[in-house]
């Protein structure tokens, strides 16, 4: 904990070599190191080598909806260039569809934030994702494990994992989940609750910029965005 600032940038790349080390010296110390949840594409990169270590654009993405991953996806100028040359989100899905169908049909329009990355692994190496992805996948059938491990693979009933999933909800809203954001949103000035339109309109730039960015691409901040604007919350506060 504690070892970035929560707007900093942290990639599946990233996770790997931080945590490599660490494996690597619990294992010197004769030790067994344990690796419990999280997303199953992150234990993958540790667990496989992959086309990270060859590739310069590859996704970070859940396994299920793998791309080619990327150490700095948003922080070049392909990406204000897509920005800019498609006004629409369905006109970039469009583009992206006419380059790459196989890899549009995963995503929604509405899902800028991947699909403007596939843009700009098409425009940065040439090569299509879903091909880049084939050749990935391809790859971690014939490489070796890093590391001699079991792995433990949980099951649960849907219906029976939704419901707890919303009781944890609720109980984390009771322990102080709101005032957490709160705090956490007024501290990194997210939010301006002074300003007027002008906070309405920096939520909003928030959502669309800070809001895949750092800790906000994680569940449990991003979400109370709109309720600090001050145009909106005051209802929200009073309940």
């Amino acid at each position: 904990f504690d070892f970035l600032e929560p707007s900093a940038s942290f990639t599946v790349r990233d996770f790997r070599d931080r945590a490599l080390p660490v494996i690597d010296d619990i294992l010197r110390k004769g030790r067994t190191p344990i690796l419990v949840g999280g997303t199953l594409y992150y234990v993958q990169a540790l667990l496989w080598p992959s086309l990270l270590d060859d590739t310069p654009a590859i996704a970070d993405q859940p396994a299920q909806q793998q791309e080619p991953q990327d150490a700095d996806a948003d922080k070049t100028d392909h990406v204000a260039a897509i920005r800019v040359e498609f006004d629409t989100p369905e006109a970039m899905h469009a583009e992206l569809e006419r380059l790459d169908p196989r890899t549009a049909e995963r995503f929604h329009p509405s899902d800028q934030r991947k699909v403007i990355r596939n843009l700009q692994i098409i425009r940065e190496t040439g090569e299509l994702p879903s091909t880049l992805l084939q050749r990935q996948q391809d790859m971690r059938v014939t490489e070796q494990l890093r590391f001699h491990c079991n792995v433990l693979w949980l099951t649960c009933d849907q219906e029976m994992h939704d419901d707890r999933l919303s009781r944890r909800v609720d109980k984390m809203m009771k322990a102080g989940l709101l005032e957490e954001a709160k705090s956490f949103i007024e501290k990194f000035q997210l939010a301006d609750e002074s300003a007027g339109a002008e906070a309405g309109a920096k939520v909003d730039g928030a959502m669309d910029d800070k809001g895949t960015d750092g800790i906000f691409q994680a569940i449990g901040y991003r979400e109370f965005l709109p309720m600090f604007d001050p145009k909106l919350s005051q209802d929200s506060n009073g309940h």
